[in-house]
C-alpha cells in the first residue's frame, strides 16, 4: 500500500472564472486610463503659452497631438501595472489575511510598527487622494477655457466628467503612490539590512537620484496646491499656508512612488554600464525612449513658471526665480529618466521585433529575386565546411607518425583531401556543369 503523502491538485479554471478574471482586469485598466487622461490634461495646459507664440496652427496642432499621444501612453506605461499589480496584491493579501511572502519588499515587523507604518501611510495617502482628485479637476475642466471651445460645448456634462475623473484618478492613487509609501514606511521601521554586492553604485544612485527626486516631489506639491487655490478661489493668508502644508503629503507619496522610480533607474542605468558594451538594440530602444520622454516632458518648466507666476495659482509668499528655474528643470529631469526607463521594455522589445521582421523580408527577398548559389559558393560565403562527407574525406598520408620523424616530413603530404570528391563536386559546382544535360 502506497502511504507517500500526496499534495491535492487544483482543479482547473473554469470558464466562468477566467472571463471575471477578465473582466475586472479590463475594469481596472479604467483607472490609469483616468491618469493618462489627467496627465494629458496637464501638458495640454503646459502647452498653451507655446499655442500663444506660435503663428503656425499645423505645427502647434502636430506637436499637441503627438505630446498628448506620448503623454497618454508613457502615462498608461506607467500607472497601469502598478495599479492592476497594486490592486490584486491587496485583495490577495486581504483574502488569505496574511502578507506577502517576498521578505524584500514586505519584511517582518512588530504589531506596533505595523500599527505605525498603516496609520502614517494611510494618512499620508488620504491628503494625497484629495489633491490627486482637486489638480485633476482643475486641470481637466480648465480645457474648454484655456482652448475657448466652452461655447460648442455644455458644460455641464464637462464639469459631471470632470469630476468623474478626478474621482477615479484619485482612487488610481491609492493602489500606486499609497502601496509604495506603506512599503517603503515599513522598510524604513523594520530597518532591515539587506546584503548589496555593489554599494557604492547604490550610493552613487541615491547622490545623484535623491535631489532629482525631491525636487519632483517638491513640484508635483506645488501643482496640487496651486489646483486646490484656484478651485476654492482662497483669499486668507490663513487658508493658502494651510493648503500648502495640506499638499505636503502629497510631495511625499509622490517621492515614495516617482522619486523611488527615479533612483532606481539610476541605478539599473549604472548597473548595465558596468556590465560592458550594449547591444545595438539596446541602444536603439534607449535612444527611442530618451527621445520619446524629452518630447513629453519639454513643456513642463513651462507649467511651473505658470503657476509659480500666476496670482490665481502663485504661492503665499513671494518664490524667487532661482526656485521656479530649480523646479521646472528638476521635475523635467525626474520624469524624463522615469518616462524613459518606463517606455524602454516597450522600445526594446518593439525594436527586436521589427529586426525579426525586417530579417524575414531579407531572408524572402533574397529567395525569391537573387540567383540561388551552389554548395560550394555557400560553404565560401558562410565560411562553413563544403559538406561533411567531405569533411570526413581528408586524411592524414603519414603511415607510422612517430616523434622522430613526423617533423622531417614535408608538410605538404599532412593533410591531403579526397581528389576525386573535391574534382566531382567543383565540376557539379561550375556554371558550364549546371547548363550541360
Amino acid at each position: 500500500m502506497d502511504t507517500r503523502l500526496t499534495a491535492d491538485v487544483p482543479s482547473e479554471e473554469t470558464p466562468p472564472t477566467r472571463w471575471r478574471d477578465r473582466v475586472g482586469t479590463a475594469l481596472l485598466w479604467a483607472m490609469p486610463i483616468a491618469t493618462a487622461l489627467c496627465d494629458t490634461a496637464v501638458m495640454a495646459m503646459a502647452m498653451k503659452d507655446m499655442e500663444e507664440n506660435n503663428t503656425d496652427t499645423v505645427t502647434v496642432f502636430a506637436l499637441l497631438s503627438g505630446i498628448s499621444l506620448f503623454t497618454f501612453i508613457q502615462s498608461m506605461a506607467l500607472s497601469g501595472p502598478s495599479t492592476v499589480g497594486s490592486f490584486k496584491e491587496t485583495v490577495k493579501m486581504c483574502r488569505e489575511r496574511k502578507l506577502p511572502d517576498d521578505k524584500k519588499e514586505w519584511p517582518d515587523i512588530s504589531k506596533n510598527q505595523e500599527i505605525a507604518s498603516v496609520c502614517l501611510a494611510g494618512s499620508i495617502t488620504l491628503f494625497a487622494t484629495a489633491a490627486d482628485f482637486a489638480a485633476s479637476y482643475y486641470f481637466i475642466s480648465k480645457t474648454p477655457d484655456d482652448y475657448s471651445f466652452t461655447d460648442k460645448i455644455n458644460l455641464v456634462p464637462w464639469m459631471v466628467f470632470s469630476v468623474c475623473m478626478g474621482s477615479v484618478n484619485a482612487f488610481t492613487t491609492i493602489f500606486t503612490e499609497g502601496t509604495s509609501t506603506y512599503k517603503l514606511i515599513r522598510q524604513k521601521i523594520s530597518n532591515q539590512s539587506l546584503d548589496n554586492p555593489h554599494p557604492h553604485r547604490k550610493l552613487i544612485s541615491k547622490i545623484i537620484g535623491y535631489p532629482i527626486a525631491i525636487l519632483g516631489a517638491v513640484e508635483n506639491a506645488i501643482e496640487a496646491y496651486s489646483s486646490i487655490k484656484n478651485s476654492l478661489a482662497l483669499s486668507t493668508t490663513i487658508a493658502k499656508y494651510g493648503t500648502l502644508v495640506a499638499c505636503a503629503p502629497k510631495g511625499f507619496s509622490d517621492f515614495c512612488f516617482a522619486g523611488i522610480i527615479c533612483v532606481n533607474a539610476i541605478e539599473a542605468s549604472l548597473e548595465r554600464m558596468y556590465h560592458g558594451k550594449p547591444e545595438k538594440q539596446e541602444v536603439i530602444a534607449l535612444l527611442i525612449a530618451l527621445g520619446t520622454s524629452v518630447l513629453v516632458v519639454s513643456p513642463q518648466p513651462a507649467l511651473t513658471a505658470a503657476l509659480m507666476t500666476d496670482p490665481r495659482t502663485s504661492l503665499p509668499f513671494d518664490s524667487p526665480q532661482a526656485l521656479t528655474l530649480s523646479l521646472g528643470y528638476g521635475v523635467l529631469l525626474r520624469d524624463g529618466i522615469v518616462q524613459a526607463y518606463t517606455l524602454y521594455p516597450l522600445c526594446y522589445g518593439s525594436t527586436k521585433w521589427l529586426e525579426k521582421q525586417m530579417r524575414q523580408l531579407l531572408h524572402y527577398l533574397s529567395e525569391c529575386c537573387l540567383k540561388p548559389k551552389s554548395d560550394l559558393e555557400e560553404s565560401l560565403l558562410t565560411e562553413e565546411p563544403i559538406n561533411q562527407s567531405l569533411q570526413n574525406d581528408w586524411v592524414v598520408n603519414i603511415s607510422s607518425p612517430s616523434s622522430d620523424n613526423i617533423h622531417s616530413k614535408n608538410k605538404s603530404i599532412l593533410f591531403q583531401p579526397n581528389s576525386a570528391k573535391v574534382s566531382s563536386l567543383m565540376a557539379n559546382s561550375s556554371p558550364c556543369a549546371r547548363s550541360a544535360p
